[in-house]
């Protein structure tokens, strides 16, 4: 009975596995269909565009390939968080996914980590960034990890939230528990979306 469940229980994780690597491949193949149709649609543009004088028709232009750019850029974050996790989920089924917990300064973290490429994100989307941290928190904590939480929670919000809305980073503590919080101004998700 126990080589009967055991057998079960790796049927069980091939299957699920097998769930998650359709939907992954599905998933990828979203974000590199649109970035090539984008591609082309602005290759073909910009190779047969008779550019407008008038400063008024130039600026509605500008503003279209800055769509364009924009899209772009929405659909390449996506495609690094789909990569993201399948590189995860193979180090894990290896026994290679390593968590290396060091000393640091989360709110230093968090603070390098907006001021550099998350604002950046954020201007790009067309969305306020607004941050709250402790002057300082001292924590032990993977900083690739911490980045890379931070990072996908955040692009998740500026994907999400309206262009001239808001999203809101909060770090605290509460004992020795850390606490991190993202909110935006995007659709409610669902129970079974959420899962």
């Amino acid at each position: 009975i126990h080589h009967l469940l055991r057998e079960r229980d790796l049927e069980e994780r091939v299957k699920a596995r097998e769930e998650f690597l359709a939907i992954a491949s599905h998933e990828i193949k979203t974000p590199l269909t649109a970035l090539y149709g984008m591609a082309q649609l602005q290759e073909r543009l910009l190779k047969t565009r008779n550019w407008p004088l008038d400063p008024d028709e130039l600026r509605k232009e500008q503003e279209r390939y800055l769509s364009f750019a924009r899209t772009t850029i929405q659909q390449i974050e996506r495609l690094t968080e789909l990569t993201n996790m399948l590189l995860d989920l193979s180090r894990v089924q290896a026994g290679r996914f390593a968590v290396e917990p060091a000393v640091l300064d989360a709110s230093k973290a968090l603070q390098d980590l907006v001021v550099g490429r998350l604002q950046i994100l954020a201007e790009e989307a067309g969305v306020e960034l607004k941050w709250t941290a402790p002057e300082k928190l001292i924590s032990r904590l993977d900083p690739m990890r911490f980045d890379e939480l931070l990072t996908n929670l955040t692009m998740q919000s500026l994907r999400v939230s309206p262009e001239g809305g808001e999203v809101w980073v909060e770090l605290g503590s509460h004992g020795k528990e850390l606490h991190l919080l993202v909110r935006d101004q995007g659709p409610s998700l669902s129970r079974m979306e959420r899962d």
